[in-house]
């Protein structure tokens, strides 16, 4: 048997391209579903080990042409399915037949905007306004709620109507996602409270981004100001489940004009905040979100014209592994995030071509663990959080006073650089221009005294290492803005015999 471990990862909706050899498995005899595959990964991982290897062929189709293949493991209600059927192999004609007829119907996404008889819809019967699509009634509800709902009849003409899919709206999806983070943590079923919360949220003035100046707004207890603010129906969605609403207050202000709610998915900031929420969720932490929208709300919006992809495109795309740095320490990112932020980084991932596209991951060999996290946490959010620095050992050797340098809570002026020179490398020009704001704006705070040299002296050290003329526009911003200062500060680096080596 394969090695599971050299088995490249399940890389879900966003599919397999290429002609990248990739392996697959599919029912054979009775139970073969028509266009139903799984990949090798989901194979080893759900099915070889189990009874259910019985089912399907033990000789997997090699991908040999250049189509997009997706993995059907990735659908909810499949992946689900078979790990029940793992266990309780009894189950497995009845989950049958309900992969059968998942594979009859498009994704919810794809539906959106066609008429209401492309598919059939259901109705919450606890919620009458409470509507879904057939895909998202099988994805999540019918193994465990289906007395819940009931088959919509649709009148002719309302057949003829656009109907929306309440799960397609991100309110009344984040809703259910937090009570079902809750049922898996604490063991409990909170089916009801969804249909309470998703009542509440459905009577509530929806979130738009049409005028709303007659909207109530909150925001976090500690935060002051009108540069963040978000409506009533958000904090039902998103912020009940995780028993976060009690940390945030009604406020009553005129936002300058600006009257949308900063959880709207419209808004530029919105990727930003959902990625801070959902750290602070999985933390059980808000002030993680809490204090990122204090200290990056009030900022301008210079650094909002990078693309974004929608959310539910970095939610349903594919996770790919980078193994940075001497130790290759396994770092996962999506690969939508990536695809809009770099193009060298995402044709690593893209290019059937290529070995680390076959593969699942690639080695950033010559990166930092610390840099390749500044880098992430940017393409998730817009922004990045500088980490504490302390004088290391070298930067003690290098202080030619009497006394060593002791912990330092200067800025982390390398770590910006480090930051730069990866953005300038894999053509990430908004980071790029973000790491230069925060080092000019963390020099022209800095005191520079003779103990704390060493911090400039590393910075300049790094900038001509790596740093030069290769850079876009035929010269590097970055040693400018260094030398720059190093000009300023001349007086008290002086002393420092490695000054001289540096200018030489």
């Amino acid at each position: 048997m394969v090695e599971r471990v050299k088995i490249p990862a399940c890389k879900g909706p966003a599919g397999h391209t290429g002609l990248d050899g990739s392996r697959w498995y599919g029912m054979i005899g009775a139970w073969e579903i028509q266009g139903f595959v799984i990949c090798d990964a989901c194979y080893h991982d759900l099915v070889a080990w189990s009874q259910l290897r019985r089912y399907f062929t033990t000789t997997p189709t090699i991908k040999s042409d250049e189509g997009s293949w997706t993995c059907d493991a990735a659908v909810p209600l499949i992946k689900e399915g078979l790990r029940r059927a793992t266990t309780s192999p009894n189950l497995w004609d009845d989950l049958h037949l309900l992969f059968r007829r998942r594979m009859e119907y498009s994704s919810c996404m794809e539906m959106k905007n066609l008429q209401a008889r492309s598919t059939h819809w259901y109705g919450s019967k606890a919620v009458p306004d409470l509507i879904v699509c057939t895909t998202c009634y099988l994805d999540h509800f019918v193994l465990d709620h289906a007395r819940s709902w009931e088959l919509l009849s649709l009148t002719a003409e309302k057949q003829q109507q656009q109907l929306d899919c309440a799960m397609h709206t991100v309110q009344i999806y984040s809703a259910w996602v937090a009570c079902k983070r809750v049922s898996i943590a604490e063991n409990t079923d909170e089916y009801d409270g969804f249909e309470d919360l998703a009542r509440i949220i459905l009577k509530s003035p929806p979130c738009s981004t049409e005028d709303m100046r007659n909207a109530t707004w909150y925001t976090p207890q500690d935060c002051t100001g009108d540069a963040f603010a978000i409506c009533k129906r958000c904090v039902l969605a998103f912020m009940v489940g995780p028993g976060f609403a009690t940390e945030f207050k009604e406020v009553n202000f005129r936002r300058n004009g600006n009257w949308v709610c900063d959880l709207n998915p419209a808004t530029p900031r919105f990727l930003k905040y959902l990625a801070k929420y959902e750290a602070a969720v999985k933390r059980e932490n808000f002030s993680i979100f809490s204090e990122f929208v204090s200290e990056y709300a009030p900022l301008p919006d210079l650094l909002e014209t990078r693309r974004m992809a929608d959310y539910k495109e970095i939610i349903h795309s594919s996770h790919f592994t980078f193994l940075v740095g001497e130790d290759q320490t396994p770092l996962t990112i999506y690969t939508a995030v990536v695809q809009n932020n770099s193009d060298p980084l995402y044709a690593l991932i893209s290019n059937g071509h290529m070995k680390e596209s076959n593969t699942g991951n690639a080695a950033l060999e010559d990166v930092e663990v610390e840099t390749f996290m500044g880098f992430c946490e940017y393409a998730y959010t817009g922004a990045y959080v500088t980490p504490d620095r302390t004088l290391s050992q070298d930067d003690e050797g290098r202080h030619l006073g009497h006394e060593p340098a002791s912990s330092s809570p200067d800025p982390n002026g390398l770590f910006h650089a480090k930051l730069y020179v990866f953005a300038t490398k894999y053509l990430i020009e908004p980071l790029r221009k973000q790491c230069l704001i925060f080092i000019h704006r963390d020099l022209c705070s800095f005191s520079l005294k003779r103990e704390s040299t060493p911090v400039i002296l590393d910075l300049l050290d790094f900038t001509y290492a790596h740093s030069g003329r290769g850079e876009p526009g035929g010269k590097s911003l970055l040693r400018d803005l260094v030398i720059h200062y190093a000009a300023r500060e001349a007086r008290t680096l002086a002393d420092d015999l490695d000054v001289s080596a540096l200018v030489d």
